[in-house]
């Protein structure tokens, strides 16, 4: 099946470059839910991590965008899903606990979503 042909979308802005760049470093530590110490950067509802991937789902995860151009971006997710015969590219900011995901058809995003345990 060919993939759809994306919608326009606004290039990448420094902002947004700073925080593909922010996300990918901090994606490197290891906080309490990733075998780590407490980390209130990664691991705190008010952390730097979350914050950024929140905007970053605001802005790239958005219709327009192709998947390949999030593994790009943010490198490999940590998960795949198939919700409602969408494929969804999951990354996560606390484990499986809480985690952004990019719902892709036809190699399109057609938006983002939180999933959060609530624990």
């Amino acid at each position: 099946m060919p993939q759809s042909t994306p919608r326009h979308r606004p290039p990448l802005n420094e902002k947004t470059l700073g925080l593909i760049k922010e996300y990918r470093e901090l994606r490197k530590g290891k906080g309490h839910f990733s075998g780590g110490a407490w980390n209130p950067d990664l691991d705190s509802a008010a952390g730097r991590l979350v914050v950024v991937m929140t905007e970053l789902g605001e802005t790239i995860g958005t219709p327009g965008y192709r998947c390949d151009e999030i593994l790009d971006l943010l490198g490999a997710p940590d998960a795949k899903q198939e919700r409602d015969g969408k494929e969804c590219l999951v990354y996560f900011w606390r484990g499986w606990h809480d985690y952004l995901y990019f719902i892709c058809e036809n190699g399109t995003v057609q938006g983002h979503k939180w999933y959060h345990a609530y624990e």
